[in-house]
């Protein structure tokens, strides 16, 4: 799983769970700073999380909300990729949200959530 995953994966649901491999043995424990009990919206759990790291980050999704609120948000990110798609085998995309973001420009990405909800794609 290490050589997978990396030294820990975080897991949001109720509470942030961190499970976390130590001698071979799966670890479970409640990351408090993390968890975000008062946010209902995924998307805004995923940034919340994204803001606490400072590595390269993967975020699988097929939710172009989090695309845009990320877009929305970089500023403060360090280099993130969304890996989208519909059945891993048939479809899967890779995004530099950070290239997108630099060829967007930062005012197109700044608008781009008011024009995701008035589109009524939100």
């Amino acid at each position: 799983m290490i050589s997978y995953f990396g030294s820990k994966v975080y897991i949001n649901f109720d509470f942030c769970y961190q499970y976390k491999v130590n001698d071979m043995k799966m670890e479970i424990t409640i990351d408090y700073n993390l968890s975000c009990t008062s946010h209902e919206e995924a998307g805004t759990k995923i940034v919340r999380h994204v803001q606490h790291f400072d590595s390269t980050i993967w975020i699988r999704c097929s939710d172009t909300d989090v695309l845009i609120i990320m877009l929305r948000n970089i500023d403060s990110f360090v280099q993130i990729y969304m890996k989208i798609g519909v059945v891993a085998i048939l479809y899967k995309c890779y995004i530099n949200i950070n290239k997108l973001y630099d060829i967007l420009g930062k005012s197109l990405c700044m608008s781009l959530p008011g024009f995701h909800a008035f589109t009524s794609c939100d």
